[in-house]
């Protein structure tokens, strides 16, 4: 049996990243950008990285839905 990888951003196992509502609003707001295939803070320009089964990148950011100040 394949086990399917939990989304990146919200560690949700129903969706892929290019899927995630959470992730998409965060592109849009400019907490985030893509930088080839890595998810960046705007704020520190670092990589978020992966923090799967422990919430994901929400999870590792210390917030459940992205804010900016």
């Amino acid at each position: 049996m394949i086990e399917r990888l939990a989304c990146i951003c919200c560690d949700s196992a129903e969706h892929v990243p290019s899927d995630c509502e959470e992730l998409k609003e965060a592109l849009r707001r400019d907490l985030v950008y893509y930088e080839g295939r890595f998810i960046h803070s705007m704020d520190s320009h670092k990589p978020l990285w992966p923090n799967y089964r422990n919430g994901g990148m929400k999870e590792f950011k210390g917030t459940s839905t992205p804010q900016r100040n």
